[in-house]
């Protein structure tokens, strides 16, 4: 008997075990599911599992980020609502709630949302960076992790209506234009002012006829402010219009300046001024997507109405892979977007994308970054903190899943000047079904100056093989505001309608505070009235891992550990957590490679024989019967790593990325003497379900070796499954390493 749920594209399974011990995939994610828990709710009834990660579909259903799982019926329910990928949740049972926090928006938030009957705001409307892990402390606050420095959205630019929309890359048309020379032609206004007035610069209506000017684009767009010039030909102008949101024909409303100064509205009847000599902009009230726009004139001055230029601006900062679509050099407000592709790249029609894009098929082994290459170069007008977002088109809207691969995004953030200029690195896969959206850097970045272009670069991977499809749309460049004074941890009262920003009344809070900046908050984990604290950053006397209990932040054997902590799982008294590490921070403890346990009771660090010899992203138990039927824990480590060092009289052992330790043996499965399941990929994630037995996530390829006592699976819903003796040993098959980790590595 063999099952599978193994794959190397970067998808991963909803997964559960035989009575053999073997995985039995439930539901496929087209990428990484990061975090569950059981939504239990306040009349105790199990509503299902929510399961959050960065795909953009499960089990067959398209769902962005985010989803729920029915254990007895094994069905998806999309939780729609979310844009970006969700990187843990907190099931909290006493209230009904479920926390999410990742890096996204819904809602009037981003980064930290919860759920009830449906999407609930926060009353601090998330943070201003990426929320990494959740847990509730013994106060019963509730505890957000990550790499953030004050709450709030992310959306809010100092300076509004900076970027400008190609309006030249449209379709335009209208209707009763002039049939006057010079005067007919409706892109006569764009990137055009009133000094450009006449003909070739102007556009008019016929004699006292009313008319539309129309722009239709291929690619979506969300205008803050419409700037119109009316034209100063004698005995026209335009008196009185309206504008109205394609496709999906709503007229916008709008406030502008009155004659007095005063701030006037407008929506059906919006008026300029005659004979203005310059600019009247008209500012959206609410904001919403659309592909393009239409300007009906419905009165004039004189013998007709018309127009001598408009621009379109947004807050959002995009660079697109198709140039055309890139913020022009238009009336000396922008230096204009750009990107630069080279390579065998062709447009695709958008599909069901917000826009068209560059699609490029490779060919041929061993292909290279040199082989298809996108350079975007963005209009940053001010320097300050941004979060960049990588857009992917899904697959399934062209037919290309069965090609899509890993693409590698490299980023240029900094002149020098303030900032370091080094590369930023990270390495997505292309294998979404529908179109998702990654989060690659956050950060810093300098504004465009005459030397210096913040740039990002889309290539594939190396160590592919053709034929491989590489798809390029667009990067946005999002500018982060905050109230400040957080540092990576921050505690919420649920019962406190308005949040308290006096943020040294918590000692959690103050304890985030006196890390150095920027500090990066992997992990939470409590144990009795212990809040403990890991990731990748260092005070003056403890690094990476630290607990606070009592309103005090204290300091673990040795000082913490000398490199991040990627993540922590809690077993009663003992903590086990894995990294990049090798030691504590004073190099006192011997053995810590990668993976190690604390013992609370013992107040001190135990090694896991001597660890492994690379980084352990994920640490997830499992029941076994190591000894006939006495179920018991073990500690599967999962990670890049390639060897399980040598301890006492045990030689080393080579894996793939996996590997299980039997706490009760103080020693790794491999060295026992029990029979065996190979198992190759990594798990991810594991939770406890009330009522039947735990999931997991990850992929994983397993296969039942000389288990004479599995028997088969009978009734409905999620086999009942009963753990037996088995060894569970990595194969050789080749596994990327978890992209998702890459971020952390920029901090």
């Amino acid at each position: 008997q063999g099952e599978s749920s193994f794959s190397t594209n970067g998808s991963q399974s909803l997964l559960t075990r035989y009575p053999n011990g073997a995985f039995a995939s439930l539901a496929s994610a087209d990428a990484y599911i990061e975090t569950m828990c059981p939504f239990v709710q306040m009349n105790g009834k199990l509503a299902g599992i929510v399961v959050g990660g960065n795909f953009t579909s499960l089990g067959g259903q398209a769902a962005q980020g985010i989803a729920l799982f029915d254990p007895n019926s094994t069905t998806i329910t999309p939780l729609p609502g979310l844009s970006g990928r969700v990187s843990s949740v907190y099931c909290d049972h006493t209230s009904g709630t479920v926390y999410v926090g990742g890096s996204f928006s819904g809602g009037n938030s981003t980064n930290a949302i919860a759920w009830i009957t449906g999407w609930t705001n926060l009353p601090f409307a998330g943070f201003n960076g990426p929320v990494t892990s959740i847990t509730k402390a013994p106060s019963g606050n509730i505890i957000f992790a990550g790499s953030f420095d004050g709450l709030g959205n992310t959306t809010t630019p100092v300076n509004r209506d900076m970027q400008v929309i190609n309006v030249a890359s449209g379709i335009i048309t209208s209707g009763s234009s002039s049939l006057t020379a010079g005067f007919s032609d409706p892109r006569n206004i764009i990137c055009k002012t009133a000094a450009q007035d006449g003909p070739g610069n102007s556009w008019l209506l016929a004699d006292a006829t009313p008319g539309y000017w129309q722009a239709k684009f291929q690619f979506g767009f969300r205008p803050t402010k419409l700037r119109l010039y009316n034209t100063l030909e004698a005995n026209r102008g335009t008196k009185t219009f309206r504008v109205t949101a394609l496709p999906i024909n709503g007229i916008m409303n709008f406030t502008t300046g009155g004659a007095d100064g005063r701030t006037v509205a407008c929506d059906a009847f919006c008026t300029l001024p005659e004979n203005n000599s310059t600019y009247q902009d008209f500012h959206f009230v609410n904001p919403i997507g659309m592909n393009g726009l239409r300007i009906d004139i419905l009165d004039w001055y004189g013998n007709g109405g018309g127009l001598s230029g408009i621009e379109l601006f947004q807050d959002d900062i995009y660079s697109f892979a198709i140039t055309e679509f890139n913020e022009p050099q238009c009336d000396d407000v922008s230096r204009g977007a750009n990107s630069t592709a080279t390579g065998p790249w062709t447009v695709t029609p958008s599909g069901n994308s917000s826009s068209e894009y560059l699609t490029a098929t490779l060919t041929g082994p061993n292909l290279s970054f040199a082989s298809a290459q996108v350079v975007f170069q963005p209009d940053i007008k001010q320097s300050g903190n941004y979060s960049v977002t990588v857009y992917t088109p899904g697959c399934v809207q062209d037919n290309s899943c069965p090609t899509r691969g890993r693409v590698n995004i490299t980023g240029i953030m900094g002149s020098g000047t303030r900032t370091a200029n080094q590369p930023v690195t990270t390495e997505l896969f292309q294998t979404n079904y529908y179109d998702k959206y990654d989060q690659v850097y956050f950060g810093y970045i300098d504004a465009n100056s005459e030397s210096f272009r913040p740039t990002v670069t889309l290539s594939p991977s190396i160590g592919q093989t053709g034929p491989l499809t590489v798809v390029a749309q667009r990067v946005r460049f999002e500018p982060i505001a905050s109230t400040g004074g957080l540092n990576g941890l921050f505690e919420y009262n649920p019962n406190l309608a308005i949040v308290d920003t006096d943020f040294s009344k918590s000692a959690i809070d103050t304890a985030g505070m006196s890390l150095q900046a920027g500090a990066l908050i992997n992990s939470l984990a409590v144990h009795d009235k212990n809040l403990y604290v890991a990731g990748n950053f260092s005070t003056g006397s403890f690094s990476n891992i630290f607990s606070i209990a009592d309103q005090n932040a204290t300091t673990l054997p040795g000082g913490g550990l000398n490199s991040e902590v990627l993540s922590m799982f809690q077993n009663g008294s003992m903590l086990y957590v894995g990294g990049n590490f090798t030691n504590t921070r004073d190099n006192n403890s011997q053995g810590l490679n990668g993976v190690a346990v604390y013992s609370v009771s013992d107040n001190a660090w135990q090694p896991l024989g001597a660890g492994v010899d690379g980084v352990v992203f994920d640490i997830v138990p499992l029941t076994l019967n190591v000894t006939a039927n006495q179920p018991e824990l073990v500690i599967t480590v999962n990670g890049n790593f390639n060897t399980v060092n040598a301890f006492g009289s045990n030689a080393s052992f080579s894996v793939n990325n996996f590997a299980v330790w039997v706490p009760s043996r103080k020693n790794w499965l491999h060295n026992l003497n029990t029979n065996s399941i190979s198992v190759g990929g990594q798990l991810v994630t594991q939770t406890d379900v009330p009522g039947y037995d735990p999931l997991f996530a990850g992929s994983i390829s397993s296969q039942a070796l000389g288990a004479s006592d599995a028997v088969a699976l009978s009734g409905s819903g999620q086999p009942s499954l009963q753990s037996l003796g088995v060894n569970i040993t990595a194969t050789q098959a080749s596994m990327s390493p978890v992209a998702k980790r890459a971020i952390s590595g920029q901090n």
